[in-house]
């Protein structure tokens, strides 16, 4: 965003509904996001275990990891956890637990989502 804002470009709209004022991002920098994302999405080849945010669509196409595919969120996000040796340690606990109950998701239905 600092480029945008260095290049002269508008990062942010205000608007005021019911007289409480509220900021949101430009499409232009809501473009630029999902570009990043994607990319980022796409380049990092790392195995999904290792990742701070699994994608549980890739369990589920690697490893037969069941989900609920109607609810909407689809992200197990570990990287709220500030402490490195409590990350690595939970991220392992869920790791066993989802292969040896590949259902266990439906029962934490993503609200484990942890962020």
């Amino acid at each position: 965003m600092s480029w945008l804002k260095n290049t002269g470009q508008k990062v942010e709209k205000c608007y005021k509904t019911n007289g409480k004022e509220y900021t949101h991002k430009t499409p232009i920098v809501n473009f630029l996001n999902l570009i990043f994302n994607s990319l980022s999405t796409l380049l990092d080849v790392r195995e999904e275990w290792e990742k701070d945010r699994w994608d549980v669509r890739i369990l589920y196409k690697k490893y037969l990891i069941d989900y609920n595919q109607s609810y909407q969120g689809y992200h197990i996000d570990f990287s709220k956890i500030k402490n490195e040796h409590i990350k690595r340690e939970t991220k392992k606990y869920f790791k066993q637990r989802l292969r040896i109950n590949p259902r266990i998701l439906d029962s934490i239905s993503l609200n484990l989502t942890l962020s």
